[in-house]
């Protein structure tokens, strides 16, 4: 496991277990570097998929009650293979056909109880609206995933992706503005 999974994983585990949490600021930065950085993690995905050609649809997103859209919606749907690995000494293949793709800036934890207040939470009840709305998609996340989350996801119609082989520099730039240590390493 990568620090920044470790960090994301902790800090998820804290909100969760400690009773004082709502004394406790556990966010990193503020909101408007989230938001930035974020925003930087899509810019890598939509440049990736530039480069592959994948076509988009335009979308706008909402920020009323309506029901929120993926990330990237998919002009036609895109068969899709991959080989991820999911051990130090074993790889395995996914494949299927997916309508959109969403990407999140973050690890997915997934020995975080889905039935609280987090973020994984979170995960699912937008991947149960995407397909019910959509059809099969994609969730890439930065700093991978949980093997219980994947499956969940998986269970749902929805590949699981990290973010390899995108090009992160710029969001790695940003994150050393706001989130980095005296050492620059970058904490989640």
């Amino acid at each position: 496991m990568q620090l920044e999974q470790a960090l994301s994983l902790r800090r998820q585990h804290m909100k969760l277990f400690n009773p004082h949490v709502s004394d406790m600021n556990l966010g990193l930065g503020k909101s408007k570097d989230i938001r930035i950085t974020a925003n930087l993690f899509k810019q890598a995905v939509l440049k990736y998929l530039k480069k592959q050609q994948v076509h988009l649809e335009a979308i706008e997103q909402t920020t009323d009650n309506m029901i929120s859209t993926p990330a990237f919606m998919l002009r036609c749907p895109v068969r899709m293979i991959t080989h991820q690995i999911a051990s130090e000494d074993s790889n395995f293949g996914e494949h299927g056909q997916i309508n959109w793709i969403e990407a999140e800036m973050s690890y997915g934890a997934s020995t975080v109880h889905c039935e609280s207040s987090s973020s994984v939470d979170a995960v699912m009840y937008r991947a149960r609206n995407y397909v019910k709305s959509y059809g099969p998609g994609a969730f890439i996340f930065a700093y991978g995933c949980g093997s219980k989350l994947r499956a969940q996801l998986r269970a749902l119609g929805i590949s699981v992706l990290d973010s390899h082989p995108l090009d992160l520099k710029k969001v790695k730039k940003h994150q050393m503005t706001w989130c980095a240590n005296k050492d620059g390493v970058i904490l989640p």
